[in-house]
């Protein structure tokens, strides 16, 4: 090892002329360097003897005009102040000998001072950045074009951690929460979601950080407060558990969300437009049938048993419009179900037996034993079984078998549409018959469409209209040739079923039959021909259009000691007091006279469990008077 000081100074040249960087010393007072390695000149493409030909201006010559100046400014200004140990860095271009520019990072400290400690020269270590730059450069310019592309979509763009702190965001998302950037930044979710779906946001990073995307709707929160329905599709970026980085898209549903319900609005409107064709098609066949009877009637007045059998056949017809009036309100409102808890099996057993009496079709049951209760309403139910089990037995006319299966069923939620997670009693009701078409089967639930001349139609509708108000709903399946396949899901009951209780038994009484009727009706029509028709049946009756002189008048008679026997009340009247009001204040002053509620809403309450408000009875509007006559007699019994 040489220990000369030429030895040494030899080594060090050696070193610096093999090494892959750039190395020269600046003398600021002349401005041109004083020293350079081998390197500096290879990296710019000179040979040593051009370098020093082009003498002092050498510098000049080599950086890009544009940045000499500053170069001159960091070497003579910048190191005024450097310490020793101080290396301050610098980026600009200096020209290659045939490359071109080249960008270069410079990083320098002091080398020599003079005697009062100013900085005379600095040594430069160069290394060569031009690929680095040229990535950067890439990087920035593919950063402004997804900042570009992000901040221009209509969706709402919003990076966060694992914890929900918001690390980034687009325009979007400022404008649609009213927050500025400088808000959302570092902000949590839970700012801009509101608190229901705020809840959530740690278990959806979970389910992310498992899965590795999401997709949900949810409410977001704006700084008004003002609440927004959003669709949220998040996904991991990078990274796992606490490091985890997501990206989520958020579109607001507002704007969609209005489409959406004007369609439907559209689609109901389109749907009532069919649905009152249907009924003026149904009542137009009715009434005609019904006109054309009595018309017969009234030609043959002269012949009583003509006049009777017609009169009979036009009151059948009635009968049917009255029925349809009845499917009508349960397809409206549901039929307002009275439930009770209760074992299905019998009601599946009797309601079979007794649909497919006298039609050429075996029946098959098979009820689980261990089947659960349901809260149902046992006429709706019969009802909805009734219409399935029929239109089974109609699709077979040469014959074939109808089997009602009944199980317990555990559903997910999303398994069967829209139905709730949770435990159900499931009925499949299956025929042997010809089967549906496709086409047919998309429409069969719509009112009035039916595949067979001469039906109405509405019977499905009824059936899936009432289930769907029990909480449960019906799906259908058919193969051509291979038969159709109705399942019903109703809502199991957590609840066993009630023991039977004792309900009050009236005192005995002897029949009304030539008794006093107080007849309650705002419908002048009404009371003209329900008094001639239980003046037929040797009534007596009294007639009030409103409650206040209904009281009145039932007042006025007992207090003469002839007290009415029945009361027969109108629900819905003018006043202050109607049906239930006047039914209750009767009930004081007669506790035991039977009292019969009267109304043309099937599903008000007091007609669908009448002794809940102090009646005796119901009737629907339209009936005929020997079903009044009927309950009258043989009223219910009056709870406690």
């Amino acid at each position: 090892m040489p220990t000369s000081p030429e030895g040494r100074e030899h080594l060090l040249d050696h070193i610096l002329d093999n090494t892959s960087l750039l190395v020269y010393v600046f003398d600021i007072a002349e401005a041109r360097m004083v020293y350079s390695n081998r390197t500096t000149y290879e990296f710019l493409g000179y040979l040593v003897e051009e370098a020093e030909a082009m003498g002092a201006d050498f510098p000049r010559l080599i950086t890009h005009p544009d940045d000499f100046p500053a170069v001159i400014a960091m070497h003579r200004e910048q190191t005024a102040d450097m310490t020793d140990r101080e290396v301050r860095e610098s980026e600009y271009r200096v020209m290659h000998h045939t490359l071109g520019y080249r960008w270069v990072r410079n990083r320098r400290s002091v080398f020599a001072r003079d005697a009062e400690g100013r900085v005379t020269q600095v040594v430069s270590i160069i290394d060569d950045i031009t690929d680095q730059k040229e990535i950067m450069d890439r990087l920035r310019m593919s950063e402004q074009r997804y900042r570009s592309i992000v901040n221009n979509i209509s969706d709402s763009v919003i990076i966060h951690d694992a914890k929900g702190t918001i690390l980034d965001c687009n325009e979007e998302a400022c404008r649609q929460r009213g927050y500025s950037l400088e808000e959302m930044l570092s902000a949590n979710l839970s700012m801009i979601n509101a608190p229901d779906s705020a809840a959530s946001i740690e278990g959806n990073i979970r389910d992310v950080t498992r899965t590795g995307s999401k997709i949900f709707d949810a409410e977001g929160l704006c700084k008004d407060g003002t609440r927004i329905p959003i669709n949220v599709n998040v996904r991991l970026i990078s990274g796992g558990g606490d490091t985890a980085i997501f990206q989520a898209v958020v579109r607001d549903l507002t704007e969609h969300n209005k489409v959406r319900d004007s369609l439907a609005k559209m689609e109901k409107l389109e749907s009532l437009g069919r649905l009152a064709a249907g009924i003026a098609h149904e009542f137009n066949n009715l009434f005609g049938g019904i006109f054309g009877f009595i018309d017969l009637a009234r030609e043959k007045a002269g012949e009583p048993a003509a006049v009777k059998l017609f009169l009979e056949r036009a009151i059948g017809m009635m009968d049917r419009a009255k029925y349809m009036t009845r499917y009508l309100l349960t397809f409206a409102r549901g039929g307002a179900p009275s439930k009770k808890i209760a074992a299905l099996g019998p009601i599946i057993l009797d309601t079979g037996r007794a649909a497919l009496d006298g039609k050429n079709a075996a029946f098959l049951a098979d009820v689980a034993p261990d089947l659960r209760h349901c809260n149902y309403d046992k006429d709706q139910i019969e009802q909805v079984l009734r219409n399935i089990l029929a239109n089974a037995a109609e699709a077979m006319p040469r014959g074939g078998t109808v089997s009602a299966t009944a199980t317990n069923y555990i559903a997910k939620q999303g398994e069967i549409g829209n139905l709730a997670e949770g435990n159900y009693v499931r009925i499949v009701i299956a025929d042997t018959g010809p089967g549906i078409d496709a086409e047919s089967l998309t429409r069969i639930f719509d009112p009035f469409f039916t595949t067979r001349p001469g039906r109405s139609g509405i019977g499905l509708t009824v059936a899936l209209s009432i289930i769907s108000h029990h909480g449960g709903t019906i799906e259908v399946t058919s193969e051509k040739g291979r038969g159709t396949a109705f399942t019903i899901y109703l809502p199991a009951s957590e609840a066993a079923a009630p023991a039977p209780g004792r309900m009050p038994v009236l005192p005995a009484r002897k029949p009304i039959s030539m008794g006093g009727i107080l007849l309650m009706d705002d419908e002048a029509v009404i009371l003209e021909s329900l008094s001639a028709g239980l003046g037929n049946f040797g009534y007596t009756v009294e007639c009030a259009k409103d409650g206040k002189k209904a009281l009145e008048v039932f007042r006025k008679r007992l207090a003469a000691g002839n007290p009415f026997d029945a009361a027969v009340l109108d629900l819905l009247v003018p006043g202050d007091l109607d049906g239930k009001a006047v039914a209750s204040e009767l009930r004081k002053l007669s506790p035991d006279m039977p009292i019969i509620a009267a109304s043309g809403y099937s599903d008000d309450p007091a007609i669908t469990d009448p002794e809940a408000y102090g009646f005796s009875a119901s009737v629907c509007k339209p009936f005929r008077i020997a079903e009044l006559v009927g309950k009258i007699e043989k009223p219910g019994r009056v709870k406690a």
